[in-house]
């Protein structure tokens, strides 16, 4: 939940008061606090945002303005949410960057990583050879289309008994199963 403060000063910011009260609300988790003034006095921009005000506005402000202010701050203290993806006993979180398989950790190389997440993130879509290495290797990748199988195969080993839900479809390439048992 987030809460917006917005805490109006009509006089100069010389009282402990409010300097107290800044400090107090901006301790408070997900607070993000506005001062918005009456009279722009530069002293007074620097005491509340040293006290742990978020922002700072002197009125007369536009409301877009302060709609602006809100939505850069939020962007700047919202973390990001936890993108987790889950199939089959396999689970990949983007954010940690680690897969695990009925909850045990599973270590992958970069390219292991990077051809998991695109079949968990497309069940069922067949990929070629070719498409997976212009995807996950690049267009500049002077290599065979073999890497692929090998890389499929390692990966599969390292995912043990989850690794059954890549499927290789014969002359084509690979897709992760869309049904799961």
């Amino acid at each position: 939940m987030v809460i917006l403060t917005p805490i109006t000063i009509n006089n100069h910011f010389n009282n402990a008061n409010y300097v107290t009260k800044v400090d107090h609300l901006c301790s408070e988790r997900h607070t993000f606090n506005f001062l918005l003034k009456k009279v722009d006095f530069r002293d007074d921009k620097v005491t509340g945002l040293d006290s742990g005000a978020d922002d700072y506005l002197s009125k007369p402000f536009g409301m877009m303005e302060m709609v602006s202010r809100i939505k850069a701050v939020l962007r700047r203290t919202t973390p990001k949410q936890a993108k987790v993806i889950s199939y089959g006993g396999i689970t990949i979180d983007e954010n940690r960057h680690t897969v695990s398989v009925n909850n045990a950790p599973v270590s992958l190389t970069l390219k292991e990583y990077e051809l998991l997440k695109l079949f968990m993130d497309n069940p069922g879509r067949v990929f070629t050879r070719e498409a997976l290495l212009a995807g996950i290797w690049g267009t500049d990748f002077a290599g065979e289309t073999r890497t692929v199988d090998v890389h499929i195969g390692t990966l599969r080993t390292k995912l043990s008994e989850a690794g059954d839900v890549i499927e290789t479809v014969r002359g084509i390439g690979y897709k992760m199963r869309e049904e799961r048992k």
